[in-house]
């Protein structure tokens, strides 16, 4: 994989081109049946999907960046290119007439291996734009920790803001088997995972390392949502060894919901910086101490 198509320009396109622009050279974006005259996306020329079937050749790879991605496959396999990538959640995949969304892993980092005496936190997102987790890497950074990042969306560089300075280092991924790997192969003390869908969480947690939770979307904890997301929020908020709540409401109908009896519980602040601070460092030592049982 050297030149690379990005097929889609909304999130999980643009997503894809910030993940993999330092890597590889990508040439085109394609919207399928475009609705606006706009001929470039971040300097890339934007090419329709009759274009695409005129001028690809197979020394460059198409991925898919689209949520229907099934269908597109289906426009791909009838244009005679049967050999592809699909990008979903920052997730690659490989399908070809001998195989179907075989996981792709494209980065291999060393195993991190903390100083005598460190506090660390990996800090584990879909996408970065959530300032809430880059204003707690801040406070705990001044707490005395070092703290890390892994996403595997948007990175920092899309977001408006100088935070890539928080972090002692950055990471990202292109599957679960490599984000589980290098985890469990890594020094860190905490994850503390935060994502709108609960599927990093998920992820996380079939490591042993002691993994913390928090959420942010209240509305899953009061029911709603599709099947598949209250499913992965039931494991994530029962299997984690600790949960963060944005309100003690939330985490009363969590608790209620899910059963939480003699779990650590924090509830989140980043208004008063200073006594949140102290809090969710002593709420991380409490949840060091716990036994993981997974």
């Amino acid at each position: 994989m050297k030149k690379i198509i990005l097929f889609g320009t909304e999130l999980y396109g643009q997503s894809a081109y910030y993940k993999m622009k330092s890597q590889f050279e990508i040439v085109y974006f394609v919207q399928d049946n475009p609705i606006s005259d706009k001929k470039e996306l971040f300097g890339i020329p934007i090419i329709s999907s009759t274009q695409l079937k005129e001028i690809y050749t197979s020394g460059t790879d198409i991925i898919v960046c689209k949520k229907n991605y099934f269908q597109v496959s289906t426009q791909l396999i009838e244009m005679g290119i049967t050999d592809y990538y699909v990008m979903m959640e920052g997730f690659l995949y490989h399908n070809s007439t001998n195989e179907t969304m075989v996981p792709v892993e494209l980065n291999k980092y060393s195993y991190f291996r903390k100083e005598r005496d460190e506090k660390n936190i990996l800090y584990v997102q879909n996408a970065t734009i959530c300032k809430v987790i880059q204003k707690t890497a801040a406070m705990m950074r001044k707490e005395g920790y070092k703290v890390y990042l892994l996403y595997t969306m948007l990175p920092l560089e899309s977001c408006n803001g100088n935070f890539a300075s928080i972090y002692n280092g950055i990471y990202t991924f292109y599957t679960a088997d490599g984000i589980i790997d290098f985890i469990e192969n890594s020094d860190f003390d905490i994850i503390h995972s935060s994502d709108a869908s609960d599927i990093l969480a998920n992820i996380v947690l079939g490591s042993s390392k002691h993994v913390v939770y928090d959420t942010h979307d209240t509305r899953s904890q009061q029911g709603c949502g599709a099947v598949e997301n209250l499913i992965l929020k039931y494991i994530a908020t029962t299997q984690s060894d600790g949960n963060i709540y944005s309100s003690r409401d939330i985490a009363e109908i969590a608790g209620k919901k899910y059963g939480l009896e003699g779990k650590e519980i924090l509830l989140s602040s980043t208004e008063h910086q200073k006594s949140y601070s102290q809090e969710l460092a002593a709420f991380y030592e409490r949840v060091k101490k716990r036994k993981v049982i997974r």
